[in-house]
């Protein structure tokens, strides 16, 4: 009896979890040409301020960085030379990567270096990163065992694609799992403040879109819709029965959430991936049922020991667990760490705005915070209260300065440098600001 039993779980947990994991090829072709346009937007908006960001001689260079942003089992190619050559050279060698992602060159070993150079990306200066780059990374991650190029593909063109456009597997499993993990967790994250209000969201400034003082008119109730969306909608891509009704309506409200953002928020690529990663479960047809296909048992038991890897990260991220440092050497390796608090209860309770204040020797204000107002400067720039090494704010001055003066006249020349947060503070009802001085210079 109880064989019978434990074969009749497994079944029962086989038939489950083929039902969750089936995709349509098709879709993940789509994901594929999506995200390789992603990383060539994401890199060339990057491309901007190369130096700034990623050499030596900008704000971030590679002898601070490993003393306060390094852990032992990092991977970063951009930190082998901080010559800023050597960031051009990387930058190119990681585009061109990408565009054989988007037209299915050798998919799966493109993909794999572009994740690669992603991790190296995104290691070498991680101030300037956010939730939509932590979930480009992870999308990508997973992507490298889908078979993204098995349609409108360059590596396709020899396959019969007029038939099996169902795949299931645990990699597959996996990004569903993903996806419920990074909603809910964001979901549980602003649900830690029952007074959660999106007008308190009003200065951050640095998030604002353009239609974003409509958004926040709109009725509070709108803000708990959201915490309850998030921490109920995701559990119907679990659903083993009318899954593909169930994922076709989650597909459809997110798709709306995605781009609700887009208008409303500055979030940099995060509906981007959210949209392109909702490509990726898009369900398989009604009339098939894939068998989990994995290549080899090894490769499955990898995958599995890595699924449940990622569950455990998240119930880290959520302090309900406490381990032994070593247990995360893996996922700093990987990068599969991962936090969901973009918009959290914490942030929303106290909104932080860092502005530059230069001064020309006429004693006028110049327009700094225009200057450097692309979102990479604004992430950089706001972690300049909670960075205690006064080295931090040195460096991002000395190369404000220079930059400024290099490309201005003498009479626009910054003689005065301020570094200053705004703290909004929301208590029983009320809204208050209060300015602090956070560095000062002068300069002849």
């Amino acid at each position: 009896m109880e064989i019978k039993g434990a074969d009749i779980f497994y079944r029962a947990v086989t038939n489950w979890s083929r039902i969750i994991a089936s995709v349509d090829r098709r879709a993940l072709a789509l994901m594929r040409i999506s995200l390789g346009s992603v990383l060539l937007l994401d890199l060339l908006e990057r491309g901007s301020w190369i130096s700034a960001h990623y050499s030596d001689v900008g704000v971030l260079p590679r002898d601070f960085m490993h003393r306060i942003l390094w852990e032992p089992s990092y991977f970063c190619m951009h930190a082998w030379s901080g010559s800023p050559v050597w960031q051009y050279v990387l930058f190119v060698v990681s585009a061109i990567i990408a565009f054989l992602l988007l037209i299915g060159v050798r998919t799966q070993l493109m993909t794999v270096l572009s994740w690669l150079l992603l991790v190296s990306l995104h290691n070498r200066n991680q101030y300037l990163l956010n939730g939509g780059d932590q979930l480009l990374r992870l999308v990508l991650f997973w992507s490298m065992f889908l078979p993204l190029g098995s349609r409108y593909s360059w590596d396709a063109r020899k396959i019969n694609t007029k038939t099996d456009h169902d795949f299931a597997s645990i990699a597959s499993l996996a990004l569903v799992i993903q996806l419920v993990c990074m909603y809910v967790g964001a979901g549980l994250a602003k649900a830690g403040n029952g007074d959660y209000s999106f007008e308190h969201v009003a200065h951050m400034t640095d998030l604002a879109g353009p239609y974003f003082n409509a958004f926040v008119r709109l009725s509070p109730s709108l803000a708990i819709g959201v915490i309850i969306g998030q921490l109920t909608l995701p559990f119907l891509l679990l659903i083993p029965f009318k899954n593909r009704l169930f994922r076709f309506s989650f597909i459809g409200l997110f798709a709306c959430f995605h781009i609700a953002n887009l208008l409303f928020f500055r979030l940099g690529v995060f509906s981007w991936v959210g949209l392109l990663a909702l490509l990726g479960i898009w369900p398989a047809s009604a009339a098939t049922k894939p068998v989990m296909s994995e290549p080899s048992r090894y490769r499955k038991v990898a995958l599995l020991m890595l699924l449940f890897y990622m569950l455990f990260l998240n119930i880290i991220s959520l302090q309900l667990l406490h381990g032994p440092r070593f247990i995360m050497l893996p996922a700093y390796a990987l990068r599969l760490d991962q936090r969901w608090n973009m918009f959290s209860s914490e942030s929303m309770r106290q909104a932080v705005v860092v502005e530059l204040e230069g001064i020309n020797t006429a004693n006028q204000q110049l327009p700094l915070n225009d200057a450097y107002a692309s979102l990479r400067w604004r992430n950089y720039i706001y972690y300049c209260p909670f960075i205690h090494e006064p080295e931090f704010k040195d460096n991002l001055a000395r190369f404000i300065v220079s930059d400024w003066n290099e490309k201005h006249a003498s009479s626009e020349k910054i003689s005065k440098l301020r570094i200053v947060e705004n703290l909004f503070e929301t208590r029983s009802g009320e809204q208050r600001c209060i300015k602090h001085l956070l560095y000062e210079c002068s300069f002849e």
